[in-house]
Parts: C-alpha cells; sequence; structure tokens
C-alpha cells in the first residue's frame, strides 16, 4: 500500500474451515460499493486474507452463481444526460451510476450471489443491489429446515432488485432499479442454487 486516500472502517471476521481457504465476511463504512469498485476490494481483501475473492460476502462464502443482470437504460440517453451542461447533481450521478452498470454488462462481468452455510442450522445468502423482502421469504421457503438470512446490499450496480410486479404496482424502486423485471427469475434461480444444502 502506497498510502491512504480515504479513511474508511472495515470490519470483519475471518473463518478458517478445516481444509479448506478462508471465507471473509466483511462490513465497510460505505453506502455502497458497486460494479468494478465491488470487485476492487474484493481481489484486495482476498490478497491480504489469502483467499479467493467469491468466498468472501463484503457489506453487511462458499459458493458462488454468477450471473448478469440486464440492464434497461439506452446508452445514448445516459451519454445525453452526463453531457448537458445544465443537468442537476443528482441526475447526472444517476447517469454515471447506469453507465457504469451498463459497462459492467457489456464486459460480461458477473454479478456474484453467494451462501454461507454454517452446519445444517443456519444459511446466509448474499445478494446484490436493495433486493426486496420478497427474496428473504423465498430463501425461508426454500430451506424450512433451516434459519435463512438473507442480506443485501452487496454489489450495489444494479440498484434495486425487484419483482416482476414491481413495475406494474409502480413506486420508486422500480423507477430506480437499473435492472429489467426479468431479473427476478434471475435472482430467485440463484438463490435456489446457493440456498440449497
Amino acid at each position: 500500500m502506497k498510502g491512504v486516500s480515504e479513511n474508511l472502517q472495515a470490519l470483519g471476521v475471518v473463518l478458517f474451515p478445516e481444509d479448506d481457504q478462508p471465507v471473509l465476511l466483511c462490513a465497510l463504512d460505505w453506502a455502497e460499493l458497486s460494479n468494478t469498485e465491488y470487485d476492487h476490494w474484493k481481489m484486495l481483501l482476498a490478497e491480504a486474507t489469502g483467499t479467493q475473492p467469491e468466498r468472501m460476502a463484503i457489506q453487511k462464502t462458499a459458493e458462488s452463481v454468477r450471473k448478469s443482470l440486464e440492464q434497461k437504460h439506452p446508452v445514448s440517453e445516459v451519454r445525453e444526460c452526463l453531457s448537458r451542461s445544465r443537468g442537476t447533481v443528482k441526475a447526472k450521478s444517476r447517469a454515471a451510476l447506469i453507465l457504469a452498470y451498463q459497462q459492467r454488462c457489456q464486459a460480461g462481468l458477473p454479478i456474484t450471489i453467494s451462501a454461507l452455510h454454517l452446519g445444517g442450522e443456519i444459511v446466509a445468502v448474499h445478494t446484490p443491489g436493495k433486493s426486496f423482502i420478497e427474496y428473504q421469504l423465498l430463501a425461508q421457503d426454500l430451506r424450512p429446515d433451516a434459519m435463512a438470512v438473507v442480506t443485501s446490499y452487496g454489489d450495489c450496480g444494479p440498484g434495486y432488485v425487484t419483482f416482476a410486479k414491481s413495475f406494474a404496482e409502480g413506486g420508486y424502486e422500480p423507477k430506480d432499479s437499473f435492472c429489467l423485471a426479468e431479473s427476478e427469475s434471475i435472482l430467485r434461480d440463484a438463490i435456489a442454487a446457493v440456498i440449497a444444502p
């Protein structure tokens, strides 16, 4: 490390399973990490703890399912918003986040959905973005034999990960989501895959 550009606090736990690489659980004092920032932190922490990036959950592993969630905003409109001299800071910030997420999707960079299994009794699923409470209920239905916990705010690149019906119901979440309605089935399938015993 060459220096400190920002003072941030990271609190974490490193688990050392027998005959396997360490697993890292880490909470940062940032509001969110998105796209390549999230991947960069995972890489740095993996090097520091002697493990692999897919064996950690940052912000809030045993297996991982990598799926790219779809973007829904035309690149031309996003770039136009960024180039306007009179655009608001909020609009330009949103456009920059959308563009970064679109570039991630176009590059084929995956978003990790992981689960930490503690014995057979507890399973903690780590999801991207701001996932709806229904995903917690899904996890409990899929694992009635265990205490299933779903944490969000992993890679916040996709914004809100809503349900397909949310777009018809309205509200700010589907409007602020960078995902299409089809993302529900992607996240459901990924949760089902990682939560299985």
